[in-house]
């Protein structure tokens, strides 16, 4: 975590808590403690990320050929948390998924481990920590967390490409600059092929897979009806 902007930012946080209880009638514990925690406690869990892993070649892959972007990650995660957008932060299958809740975007930034997420409305523990799953976190009710998953999985496979074959790419086909419809973008794809095989194809519990939006290869022959 940035140890400079950090004390900053927590005594925004406390002002603002201050002043809610003093002048809103709050409560001391809720409004003052809970605002300057938060942040803190945050870090903590987006650090202790780069120590959560799904199995033994997770490991090694972050800290050798995935090491760039899985640290790269970890500062815009922090940056993100120290600038409030980081409301929830949960693990799934080794990937870290930092969730900025009633955003104006929907969009979502893959680095390494690390997932981070605009969505627009409040986090539902319903259906992001359903009680099937043991009220753990699970992204399957929402397309864009899976495609982000699937990056994730591009990362494991190409390591040190990642930036130079994914990441760089996607942004400049984001700015418009090359590669026309961010849909059919190759880097996009492939991340939708990754991660449909992941969570469909493998049973690991995925459904309702909008292939408008999220197109795959060989589209027909998994659902014919789509054109």
């Amino acid at each position: 975590m940035n140890g400079k902007a950090l004390p900053v930012w927590n005594s925004l946080n406390l002002i603002t808590g201050l002043g809610k209880w003093a002048f809103g009638g709050g409560s001391f514990s809720r409004d003052v403690l809970q605002a300057t925690w938060k942040p803190v406690w945050n870090g903590m869990k987006i650090d202790a990320g780069m120590f959560v892993f799904d199995n033994p070649f997770q490991a090694f892959s972050r800290w050798t050929w995935e090491l760039p972007q899985s640290l790269i990650g970890n500062a815009w995660s922090s940056a993100r948390n120290v600038a409030g957008y980081a409301d929830q932060i949960k693990y799934y299958r080794g990937a870290t998924f930092i969730i900025h809740d009633n955003s104006s975007k929907y969009d979502g930034v893959t680095l390494g481990n690390y997932i981070n997420m605009n969505i627009r409305d409040p986090y539902d523990k319903t259906k992001y920590e359903p009680s099937w799953n043991d009220n753990k976190f699970t992204p399957i009710a929402d397309n864009m967390m899976m495609h982000e998953y699937g990056h994730f999985l591009q990362s494991q496979r190409i390591g040190f490409f990642y930036l130079s074959v994914v990441g760089i790419p996607s942004l400049v086909n984001r700015l418009g600059w090359i590669g026309g419809d961010k849909d059919h973008f190759y880097t996009e794809k492939w991340a939708n092929n990754l991660a449909y095989n992941f969570f469909v194809g493998k049973k690991h519990w995925g459904n309702g897979w909008n292939f408008y939006k999220y197109p795959i290869d060989n589209q027909k022959k998994k659902e014919p009806w789509v054109k």
